[in-house]
């Protein structure tokens, strides 16, 4: 049986992958691109992230989820051991103002609904 860790894609499928994650919650962060100084693999690629709080992250997408693997960017020296499951997640933990910009456009969509 295969596990996550084994689990691998091309380098394209996953830049494929990263790039979706961009587009989804570019509106709810300052600035999320791809590293293009750490090597972007089968298993893995790199995010350099700052939040809405100008805090910058490097962030590592594999196969067991997202994890912030350095709090500058393009390194993956600090890594920590927590991985989250989305991007929605990890940005829920270390972003109180991605929950709030997220919910701001959750209220105004439901608020077109609502009034129509």
């Amino acid at each position: 049986m295969e596990s996550s860790e084994d689990k691998v894609f091309d380098k394209e499928q996953w830049k494929l992958e990263a790039e979706a994650v961009i587009a989804d919650v570019k509106c709810h962060v300052k600035e999320l691109k791809l590293s293009d100084k750490l090597p972007n693999t089968n298993n893995r690629v790199y995010l350099n992230l700052t939040t809405l709080e100008e805090v910058k992250y490097c962030v590592e997408l594999s196969p067991l989820g997202f994890a912030v693997v350095d709090k500058t960017y393009d390194s993956d020296l600090n890594r920590e051991a927590q991985y989250y499951e989305t991007p929605y997640s990890l940005l829920n933990y270390i972003s109180p103002e991605y929950t709030r910009s997220f919910g701001l456009l959750v209220h105004e969509k439901l608020s077109k609904i609502t009034h129509k």
